[in-house]
């Protein structure tokens, strides 16, 4: 039997088509069919009214169907509930507990607790990580670097109290020698005596100065005669400066001890040596060369040389280049320095590389 019947009565209360048992309905009036405790009528006319169409559906049929409903819409709100738990979990995770744990590192930082923070996934938080921890390298760094010339501008201070005396008695001394060489008639020794003097003057006292290049070049000429009262026409220095890098500012001696590390090192006992410096100023840098045709080194040389530039450990060797390297780091940075290049009985070249400054207080 289908789940719903059919009845079709005529103007004149015939059945005209049903698929229940007729018999039922005989003795009921047509126009009193309207339902019972089982079933439920629904009834429409059609034809003018003179026709009326009757639905018969149980009514267990219908409560199944309601309670059907009820049971999906209560599935699809589980469903619903669900996802959305799963989606404002996924949410909560990808969000809120990295910003919790960046505030955590942060926090960990500020109280000198040197924290990375760790994150595997490749978004934005994965780049703000990369970002943060190479902020914490950068901060150490700059943090040691400033710890190291705090100490070494104190070791220079007690070095200079425990010195006090020295360059009056130093000069004192320089003066008698002058006065001595002019009485026996050797200007050489006293043009010398008075170089000498000339370099002092502008160092002493003045560790931690900077001075033009225009001023450098004035004790880089007195180096430049002692040398040549010494060498004679063994060593031969040129010197080439853009006309616009003569107001920069650079470390006292610097020109000084780049050519003194040619001639110690590069200077052969049957040949003479060729100097050339050269001073070049760029849009924001300077590059100071000082490059000779001596002795040169060979790869394990220029290594190990090369390694001790980078090492924050005092040297006995090359000691000169690599003091110098050291304070120009702590004084502009990590990035600025001296590189050195050279091979073997043909060449070296060191070439230090500055901030092109015009003041001090420069950025």
């Amino acid at each position: 039997m289908p789940y719903e019947h059919s009845i079709i009565i005529a103007e004149n209360d015939d059945f005209v088509y049903t698929n229940l048992n007729t018999n039922s309905l005989k003795n009921t009036p047509k126009s009193q069919i309207s339902g019972d405790f089982k079933n439920s009528y629904f009834s429409i006319n059609i034809s003018n009214g003179n026709w009326k169409v009757i639905s018969v559906v149980p009514r267990r049929i219908m409560y199944v169907t309601i309670l059907k409903w009820y049971v999906i819409s209560l599935l699809l709100a589980i469903i619903v509930i669900v996802i959305l738990y799963t989606v404002t979990k996924k949410i909560v995770g990808t969000i809120l507990l990295p910003m919790n744990k960046i505030i955590s590192v942060i926090n960990r930082n500020r109280n000198g607790e040197k924290t990375y923070f760790v994150y595997e996934y490749n978004d934005e938080y994965g780049q703000m990580a990369t970002n943060f921890n190479e902020m914490i390298d950068e901060f150490e760094r700059t943090r040691k670097n400033q710890v190291e010339l705090v100490t070494l501008i104190k070791n220079a201070q007690i070095k200079e109290l425990q010195a006090q005396i020295t360059p009056h008695f130093l000069f004192n001394c320089l003066d008698i020698i002058n006065w001595a060489a002019i009485k026996s008639n050797n200007m050489a020794i006293s043009k010398m005596v008075i170089s000498l003097s000339h370099i002092l003057t502008v160092n002493i006292g003045k560790i931690n100065s900077v001075v033009k290049i225009s001023q450098e070049l004035e004790y880089f000429e007195d180096y430049v005669s002692i040398l040549h009262r010494r060498f004679g026409d063994t060593i031969h220095i040129t010197f080439n400066c853009d006309d616009d890098a003569y107001e920069c500012l650079i470390i006292p001696l610097l020109l000084q001890t780049m050519v003194e590390n040619s001639w110690v090192h590069g200077l052969r006992h049957d040949a003479g040596l060729n100097i050339d410096v050269s001073i070049v100023r760029l849009d924001d840098g300077l590059i100071i060369n000082v490059f000779d045709d001596g002795k040169g080194m060979n790869d394990e040389k220029l290594r190990k040389l090369r390694s001790k530039l980078d090492d924050t450990q005092p040297s006995k060797h090359y000691s000169g280049i690599i003091n110098l390297n050291r304070r120009i780091k702590l004084l502009y940075g990590e990035k600025f320095g001296i590189e050195v290049s050279s091979e073997e009985n043909q060449y070296t070249s060191i070439e230090v590389i500055l901030p092109a400054k015009d003041s001090f207080d420069d950025k």
